[in-house]
């Protein structure tokens, strides 16, 4: 059983550390394929979701694909904790939902996360369930303004993060400089500090080889810096995010921001 258990969490840290989505599949449907011969429900309920997310994250139209089989997914993990697969369905709906921009979807799975935050998952865990829900909410307050209980909430993430990157700094130094970009380019106060945090954030991922938190992070200066009018300075960190989602593997969001290129397609132009 214990090896099992590291089996699904090897799965879970491929995808943490940006792996292609291809070898993660592969890996989690080896492993997958194991448990349901050794009936081990419990660990099911992490590899059986995580199998639906990355196959998803992989096609165009994905976050379709996943709405209409992740209850499929869902069947063999029926015996475990209920609060735990809560807080991970939060986990991979914010994960599907920012990366494919649907975010009052991203909206409902911050809540989800929140409120099972006080599982005792590892800290190794916990970053990546803030860093998504500060971006998350960061994402929903350009789009529909901000919000108060969105605010506090990624606000909560930040000192999360904060407090991470003071005994992990490897892990959560980078999530942290890139919500606080996030939440500087929300405040006239502090948008002019945005920039830095950005590439702040894209040199670490860079230098540790975090493909998807590279790419987002590239994509987010890009907007960043067409949004207050540097347009001219945007497209060495549009070209590289598509760059890195083509590297992992999703390329629906490969396409999106392709037609992105050109200034005109962005919500959030000058």
């Amino acid at each position: 059983e214990f090896g099992m258990y590291s089996g699904s969490i090897k799965c879970t840290a491929m995808l943490h550390a940006g792996f292609p989505l291809s070898e993660i599949e592969n890996e989690t449907l080896r492993t997958t394929v194991e448990m349901k011969s050794l009936n081990q429900k419990t660990m099911l309920s992490i590899t059986n979701p995580l199998l639906c997310l990355v196959r998803s994250l992989q096609k165009i139209d994905g976050f379709s694909f996943y709405i209409s089989t992740i209850e499929s997914y869902l069947v063999d993990g029926l015996s475990v904790d209920g609060r735990i697969k809560e807080a991970w369905k939060g986990y991979h709906w914010n994960l599907l939902g920012y990366i494919f921009e649907q975010y009052a979807f991203t909206s409902k799975a911050s809540k989800l996360s929140i409120k099972y935050d006080l599982l005792p998952f590892r800290s190794f865990d916990v970053v990546w369930f803030m860093l998504l829900i500060g971006l998350s909410n960061c994402a929903n307050m350009r789009k529909y303004g901000k919000n108060r209980e969105m605010m506090r909430a990624t606000r909560h993430c930040m000192k999360r993060l904060s407090l991470c990157s003071q005994y992990s700094p490897s892990i959560s130094l980078g999530k942290k400089m890139l919500v606080q970009a996030e939440m500087r380019s929300l405040s006239r106060r502090e948008q002019h500090l945005a920039f830095q945090d950005y590439v702040g954030a894209i040199c670490i991922f860079k230098s540790q080889e975090l493909i998807w938190e590279g790419a987002m992070a590239n994509e987010l200066c890009a907007q960043y810096l067409y949004s207050v009018g540097r347009a001219d300075e945007a497209g060495s960190f549009i070209n590289e995010s598509i760059y890195l989602f083509r590297k992992w593997g999703c390329e629906e969001k490969v396409a999106v921001l392709s037609s992105k290129i050109d200034p005109k397609n962005w919500e959030d132009k000058p």
